[in-house]
């Protein structure tokens, strides 16, 4: 009898650790597992820390970038200007700070938006089909075959004539690259919803009667969740070079405002390429790391999201 009792109580011991090994995991405690598994994708979370660090707390204990001082104008690095100064003096340390921290602000917001809007009318798109889906297809079609470029240099035109404040043309900029790339996470996002629409659990749905918003924004959105991430963090450092690039070409950011673009378009002659790289050098510098953390994350976070993706 005592032997009996032994094995059931062994048994009992090993269908409870049976139990544990096999509890479900939730989708997004499993991405964060492999994602802390990519060394690379770790090494761009912390230079992205250090980058953020940089340009949102460490301006609070610098210059004024905006300070003017002709009697300093094209200084080289010092210990008083350690990137040097610029044309009319401003401290350049004080100057790609900033130029960081809008190219910052510009990117993430316009990305925001634009997977915002992409998402929601993917997911109408998806979830209805039919004409709904033509219709918003058809818009997708249409604004991605306008050439952007030509049209942004004549937007640039029109408002340099209207004379807009410099700080509203900061908001007019973000708008017009959320307007460019919604197209792209919309189709997308349609794409997803049309393989999990046929799922057995949105089925389910169905067959409960639950209501249109429920399957939306109930079942259908917590699923692509995780691809929304995604895009927001693999998009962002596409938006950070196409906002440099409009600043660089004047379309973008404008002085006295700084951008890394508008930063680098100061520097259009051989002299001062030359002659005076700590105008160039450390705006290009942030650029690139900041463009290079950001997807190291968002590709570590593309392993994460779907292992299949990863060569």
């Amino acid at each position: 009898m005592r032997q009996d009792k032994e094995l059931i109580i062994q048994e009992n011991s090993q269908n409870q650790n049976t139990e544990e090994n096999y509890k479900t995991e939730s989708p997004y405690m499993m991405i964060l597992r492999r994602f802390l598994k990519d060394k690379l994708a770790i090494a761009g979370l912390v230079m992205l820390i250090a980058i953020l660090f940089l340009i949102l707390i460490v301006p609070i204990f610098t210059k004024d970038p905006a300070a003017i001082d002709v009697t300093m104008k094209n200084k080289p690095p010092s210990p008083e200007h350690i990137l040097g100064t610029d044309a009319l003096g401003r401290d350049m340390f004080a100057r790609v700070l900033e130029g960081g921290r809008f190219s910052f602000f510009v990117g993430f917001a316009a990305t925001i938006i634009s997977v915002f809007l992409g998402t929601i009318l993917g997911l109408i798109a998806g979830y209805y089909g039919g004409v709904i889906d033509m219709i918003i297809m058809r818009v997708v079609d249409i604004l991605m075959s306008i050439p952007t470029l030509p049209l942004l240099i004549i937007l640039a035109a029109f408002l340099s004539d209207l004379e807009v404040n410099p700080k509203y043309r900061i908001y007019i900029t973000l708008g017009l690259l959320a307007f460019i790339f919604w197209t792209t996470y919309c189709r997308n996002i349609r794409g997803i919803v049309l393989l999990l629409r046929e799922q057995e659990y949105m089925q389910a749905t169905e067959a409960l009667g639950f209501s249109t918003f429920r399957k939306l924004f109930g079942h259908l959105l917590p699923n692509i969740l995780p691809y929304v991430i995604l895009y927001i963090a693999t998009g962002l450092g596409s938006m950070m070079i196409f906002e440099a690039s409009l600043s660089y070409l004047g379309l973008g950011v404008q002085p006295p405002y700084a951008s890394l673009g508008n930063l680098l378009q100061s520097t259009r002659n051989f002299f001062d390429l030359t002659r005076r790289v700590w105008l160039w050098i450390p705006p290009t510098v942030l650029l690139f790391a900041s463009v290079l953390s950001i997807n190291l994350v968002g590709e570590g976070l593309r392993n994460a999201v779907d292992p299949r993706l990863k060569k």
